[in-house]
């Protein structure tokens, strides 16, 4: 379940069996983490932001 509205409403689905708890801050880690990545990998590869042409800076296809 995801939940970022408050906890009293996770700590009721906890007690009625809810094993499994993904908080909104878990997604935007992700979301930073994969973006932070992505960018570095773009640029090892010579690839501006908002690129689209599919070419890396030795003219190879990349899709990222």
């Amino acid at each position: 379940m995801h939940w970022s509205e408050g906890i009293s409403e996770l700590i009721a689905w906890t007690r009625t069996g809810l094993n499994l708890i993904i908080h909104s801050s878990d997604f935007r880690l992700v979301k930073d983490a994969l973006s932070r990545d992505i960018q570095h990998l773009r640029a090892e590869l010579g690839l501006a932001a908002g690129d689209t042409s599919g070419r890396d800076n030795t003219g190879r296809a990349v899709d990222i």
